[in-house]
């Protein structure tokens, strides 16, 4: 019938619109990139990439991000066993991943930090088939955190020396000189202080 016809031409043309909005948000990210892991136990890692932004070569300096074992090899090794544990769990429990680490970009030569966040998709038994996830370069903001714990660390030393300073006796003076400045030279990371 003539609304059958429509209503299909209608549900054809909204999925149309919707893939061409997927294509976009995908082929256009920037400084995040979005993913799709299909749950697979014979894969290393335990699941395998079936979708992801070309961003993520950009982000990571991954050169196939198709390839999940690359994913873990650029993680530092300091933070690679908690990563593998939280990704191991959110596998076997069915449970949100979500985990912020340091990873080595090839192409800039430098560690960078990511957070990335994934949810899991449960088919109608219950059993966790994918996760969608998001991985943002966080980068810029634990830098400004590492350095206001830094600026929070110094003016605490500083403080900790004025108070020694106010009621000091006069015999004390060059020898508490001394330990203040080996104290900052010691903070600061220099050799030698004056």
């Amino acid at each position: 019938s003539h609304t059958d016809i429509t209503e299909r031409r209608l549900a054809e043309e909204a999925l149309r619109t919707s893939e061409g909005h997927m294509r976009s948000l995908l082929e256009n990210a920037r400084n995040f990139a979005i993913y799709r892991l299909a749950v697979d136990p014979s894969e290393p890692h335990g699941a395998r990439v079936i979708l992801v932004s070309p961003s993520m070569q950009e982000l990571m300096g991954i050169d196939d991000p198709y390839d999940f074992r690359l994913w873990f090899e650029v993680i530092h090794p300091a933070d690679l066993p908690r990563v593998l544990a939280a990704n191991e769990e959110a596998i076997r429990r069915g449970v949100p991943y979500s985990e912020t680490v340091r990873c080595y970009h090839q192409e800039r030569k430098e560690w960078i930090w990511v957070q990335t966040t994934s949810t899991p998709v449960l088919d109608d038994k219950g059993r966790v088939t994918h996760f969608n996830g998001l991985i943002l370069d966080v980068t810029d903001q634990k830098r400004a955190e590492e350095a206001l714990h830094y600026r929070a660390a110094f003016e605490n030393v500083i403080s900790t020396i004025s108070t020694d300073f106010i009621n000091m006796p006069l015999d004390e003076i060059d020898f508490r000189i001394h330990q203040a400045l080996q104290t900052i030279g010691q903070f600061t990371g220099v050799d030698r202080s004056y």
